[in-house]
């Protein structure tokens, strides 16, 4: 009578007498577990921390952004600061060269003409001409007009003629300038000594003077080492060189500081422009041995620029940008999953057992239809056998291009087919006969945790910190990536920005700290998840709980954090194999 007395108590204050073993009691004194893993994850953030200081101290972002010149110059920035465009001038690849778009150079605007050819020089520099029967020698400036235009009457009427003077002494010569400092550490050279890739456009222009020429006013020029690049067959000037025939071109967006050839009026009208884009004289192609006219060159290069233009930072801005456009539909949607997680816990409550089941006919009746099938086109039964309601599955109505005839083809195929559907079926039987007890001991657990998760709705903010957690994590990551990334010493050879093995060994570290903090955060959730089910379960007053959350909080954060530690770090090792696999996969 006492027990009986005592359960009813129970069940009054929400709880219902556990059916345990006498000597079963809740362990009260507990410990720290796995902890010298928990002071391994600890030095390995210091460790994640410290790489971001190696990011933000070697990195410039502004290199991802603003894009830098064959030399190594940030547009934008130090002596490219008036100069915010970035001008590609050999996109164009052929059937020997793919298009090369290290030879970038800073502008101020995009170059856009109605007329073709223009002539640019990114730099300003003189040269002595040769003497010959017809002129004397002299002195001409390249560049230094216009937007780097050269002043072609400063030629003689022969060579005036298809550009020839500007070809042969603008296109194929480049100046020699001194190094400074800066410029001496980064091509490992002696500071003051020359160097072609030190004249980067800077005022004013440091050159060094060729003593045999008056007042030693000329600078040494040399010939451009680099071969010829040319645009539709057409010579436009030599790889890395100061000046070069320009393209019509505009930028790619207004955020976007790239300038991609204009390759149709349609396309050039489409961003915005309101006049005619500029075209590429036909008879000045010819002249120059031009074979091709079409836009294909034009769409390719294209292509060449937007794929340089999509890198890390380019798609990271752009997501952003989607987020805070669709803030309102992010925040909505959020709300509206709260809501149906709250409706479908509490349906779990009553539902759970009928809806376990319909699942589970619904899918024995899938397998049975798909074997019937299967079965009528392989020919092992025919369609009039099959009863359906008491007519033939021939009543069903089927779409127009399904029959259930046998199949003409591939009976082989289909035979096995029905074969393998059919055992599938068979076992899917036997399976639901043997484990109906199992089944129901599931639905069981279902509803008992739609009880446990009403009576500690709390429980269901717990995915709101993690989320917050998710995108501190992210963040940092990100902003880490995106200076590791903007890392590297510069290689005159290749003319781009290099990792070295540290950098690269830094990005694979940031990566594996990304995966296993994802998992060390889902893995504290579990642990507070199970800690707060736990005390809800066992406790014989249910009404009497006082935060089983947070509580559960403290012991998972106090005892269990090297176990999330541990647990969570063989998640990432299993992730991180993937992802290699992943890479060279795709590589």
């Amino acid at each position: 009578m006492e027990d009986n007395e005592h359960i009813k108590q129970l069940q009054k204050k929400g709880g219902d007498k556990l059916p345990m073993d006498a000597n079963f009691q809740v362990k009260e004194e507990r410990g720290c577990t796995d902890i010298l893993f928990l002071i391994f994850y600890i030095i390995f953030w210091a460790l994640m921390i410290f790489v971001g200081v190696i990011g933000f101290v070697n990195g410039d972002p502004n290199r991802l952004t603003n894009g830098y010149d064959f030399n190594g110059n940030t547009c934008g920035q130090g002596s490219q600061s008036d100069k915010s465009y970035v001008y590609y001038p050999n996109p164009f690849g052929n059937s020997t060269d793919l298009p090369d778009l290290t030879w970038a150079i800073c502008v101020k605007q995009c170059p856009f003409s109605e007329k073709m050819p223009v002539d640019m020089c990114q730099i300003s520099f003189k040269v002595q001409t040769e003497s010959s029967l017809l002129s004397p020698s002299k002195t001409i400036t390249c560049g230094g007009g216009s937007d780097g235009k050269t002043d072609m009457s400063q030629f003689s009427a022969v060579d005036q003629v298809l550009y020839r003077g500007y070809t042969k002494y603008c296109l194929s010569r480049v100046p020699v300038c001194t190094c400074s400092a800066a410029q001496a550490s980064q091509y490992n050279v002696t500071a003051g000594s020359g160097l072609d890739a030190c004249c980067d456009g800077s005022s004013p222009q440091k050159f060094i003077s060729d003593p045999s020429t008056p007042n030693g006013s000329i600078p040494v020029t040399r010939t451009n080492p680099y071969p010829m690049t040319t645009l539709l067959g057409a010579s436009i000037g030599s790889k890395f060189g100061p000046c070069f025939f320009s393209y019509p071109s505009m930028p790619i967006s207004t955020s976007l500081n790239r300038c991609i050839p204009v390759p149709s009026s349609a396309k050039f009208k489409s961003s915005g422009n309101s006049t005619s884009p500029p075209t590429i004289s036909s008879a000045f192609l010819s002249s120059l041995g031009a074979s091709d006219n079409s836009s294909s060159s034009f769409d390719s290069a294209i292509s060449s620029v937007l794929g340089v233009s999509a890198g890390p930072q380019q798609t990271f801005s752009y997501l952003v940008g989607e987020v805070v456009q669709n803030k309102w539909v992010i925040i909505g949607s959020a709300g509206l999953a709260l809501v149906v997680a709250l409706i479908y816990t509490q349906l779990l409550r009553f539902v759970a057992g009928p809806m376990t089941w319909t699942l589970l006919a619904v899918l024995w009746l899938l397998l049975v239809a798909s074997t019937v099938v299967l079965a009528v086109k392989a020919g092992f039964i025919r369609s009039d056998q099959v009863p359906l309601f008491g007519s033939s599955i021939d009543a069903v109505t089927l779409p127009s291009s399904t029959t259930m005839t046998t199949a003409d083809t591939n009976r082989l195929l289909v035979s096995i087919a029905a074969g393998v559907v059919g055992v599938a079926t068979l076992s899917f039987t036997v399976f639901l006969v043997i484990f109906i007890p199992r089944i129901n001991l599931a639905i069981q657990v279902i509803e008992t945790a739609g009880q446990c998760l009403s009576a500690i709705p709390t429980a269901l903010l717990l995915p709101l910190g993690q989320w917050v957690a998710f995108c501190c994590l992210f963040v940092w990551w990100v902003f880490v990536f995106v200076y590791l990334a903007a890392s590297g010493k510069w290689d005159q050879s290749l003319h781009q920005y290099v990792w070295d093995d540290t950098i690269r060994r830094a990005i694979i570290f940031h990566f594996f700290g990304l995966l296993w903090t994802r998992a060390m955060i889902l893995a504290v959730g579990n642990l507070i998840i199970a800690g707060a089910a736990g005390e809800w379960f066992f406790a014989e007053d249910k009404r009497q709980l006082k935060a089983p959350v947070l509580s559960a909080t403290r012991r998972a954060c106090r005892y269990h954090l090297g176990t999330a530690a541990f647990g969570s770090f063989l998640i990432a090792l299993v992730q991180f194999i993937r992802w290699v696999f992943r890479y060279y996969m795709y590589k």
